[in-house]
C-alpha cells in the first residue's frame, strides 16, 4: 500500500543521497536538499511503501501554477515498478487534485528525462510547446 508522508529534516540524507546520484538533477544550484521538507512551498511530501521511501515531492505556487520538484531513487533502491505504482495510483491524484483544490490553473514540472516526459504525457500531461515544461491543466483551465 501506497502512503503520503510527511518530509522532514531527517529525510535530508536521503534525499541529497538520491539527488548526487541523478544523472539530470545534480550539480543544479536549484536542487537543494533543505528545501524539500514540509514548510518549503504549498506542499511537500513523500509516496512511501512498505519497503520504504520512493519519491519526495514538493509543489510550489507559482502564479497560478502549481510548480512540481520530485526527487527519485536510484533505481537500484527503488524499481520503476514501484515508482509507476505510487505516481498513479497516489501521487498524480494528490497532485492533481491539489491543484484544483488550490485554484490552481495548472499543474507543472520541467523535465529533459524522455523516459519520464512519455510517462507523464501518458497521465495527462502536456508539454508547453518550445520549453521543457509539462503541464496538466485543471477542470478551471478547460471551462
Amino acid at each position: 500500500m501506497i502512503r503520503l508522508t510527511e518530509t522532514t529534516p531527517q529525510d535530508i540524507p536521503q534525499i541529497r543521497e538520491w539527488l548526487d546520484a541523478d544523472p539530470w538533477h545534480r550539480g543544479d544550484s536549484r536542487n537543494d536538499p533543505e528545501l524539500m521538507t514540509t514548510g518549503n512551498g504549498v506542499l511537500a511530501f513523500c509516496l512511501q511503501d512498505d519497503k520504504g521511501p520512493i519519491v519526495f515531492i514538493k509543489l510550489i505556487e507559482v502564479g497560478e501554477t502549481l510548480r512540481v520538484a520530485m526527487q527519485f531513487a536510484p533505481r537500484a533502491v527503488v524499481s520503476k515498478r514501484r515508482l509507476i505504482e505510487a505516481l498513479i495510483t497516489v501521487g498524480f491524484p494528490i497532485m492533481k487534485g491539489y491543484a484544483t483544490g488550490w485554484g490552481c490553473k495548472a499543474l507543472a514540472f520541467e523535465s529533459k528525462n524522455p523516459s519520464l516526459l512519455r510517462f507523464c504525457s501518458r497521465n495527462g500531461f502536456e508539454n508547453v510547446e518550445g520549453t521543457n515544461d509539462f503541464c496538466y491543466y485543471t477542470e478551471e483551465q478547460h471551462e
